[in-house]
């Protein structure tokens, strides 16, 4: 395989340590959002261990698919876009890499504009 430098390689010096990507990552679950479906899954009539057990389900999916993913950035040194273009060519990994961000982004803020504008009347 021929390696090229497409520029977006990210150096040793430039990179981070995994406790300031965990903590950053962790500040990003404790939201209005996520403490709101805590409450819906608690009145909902699950019992403390069934809702402890589907959040550590549900985020432990997430989590496995994130490592997946930073073990590959962390040995390559390249962003998601950049190694996805391997399996989907250089046109294919910018459209779908940049749709599958646009859609979490609307949806995102889409929740958080949902939430704040149920709260006033």
């Amino acid at each position: 395989m021929k390696e090229t430098n497409t520029g977006f390689e990210i150096t040793a010096e430039q990179r981070q340590s995994w406790q300031s990507i965990a903590f950053v990552w962790a500040g990003g679950m404790i939201c209005v959002p996520c403490l709101m479906v805590g409450g819906v899954l608690s009145q909902g009539g699950l019992s403390l261990t069934q809702i402890f057990l589907s959040i550590l389900i549900g985020y432990g999916m997430i989590c496995a698919y994130m490592i997946c993913i930073g073990m590959q950035a962390c040995d390559t040194g390249l962003p998601v876009a950049v190694m996805a273009s391997g399996a989907l060519g250089n046109k294919g990994a910018r459209y779908v890499i940049s749709l599958i961000i646009a859609i979490a982004c609307v949806g995102w803020f889409g929740i958080q504009s949902a939430t704040c504008g149920s709260v006033f009347p």
